[in-house]
């Protein structure tokens, strides 16, 4: 991963849960709408890192995201979104807080995880 690459993932990792509260459980998490100028794409949900390539399928218009039982968190990685922008080929990841179980799409690409 590029230097930029990964500083926006951080930023973007940091932006969202500083305005929402990393721990709280009625924290909401979302890709950001833009990334460089350039509009949301695509979001794609990972079981882990989206290096592993362990993409979740949607549901009933939503992701159910995978539970790792908190006696196995130290051994896997927590789910992942991947967010696509046009015009870039660039993917901002958001590390998804263990408490996270839903994530659904109220206006396609966009995407609220609760």
């Amino acid at each position: 991963m590029s230097s930029s690459r990964r500083l926006t993932t951080h930023l973007a990792v940091a932006f969202l849960f500083g305005s929402v509260g990393a721990y709280a459980e009625s924290a909401e998490i979302a890709c950001p709408p833009t990334h460089d100028g350039k509009p949301l794409k695509d979001v794609e949900l990972f079981d882990g890192p989206p290096e592993n390539k362990i993409e979740v399928r949607p549901e009933n218009g939503r992701f159910v995201v995978p539970q790792t039982p908190r006696s196995l968190w130290d051994r896997f990685p927590p789910s992942t979104l991947g967010c696509t922008y046009r015009g870039s080929n660039d993917m901002v990841t958001v590390v998804l807080p263990r408490h996270i179980r839903i994530c659904e799409f109220p206006n396609y690409p966009q995407v609220r995880c609760h």
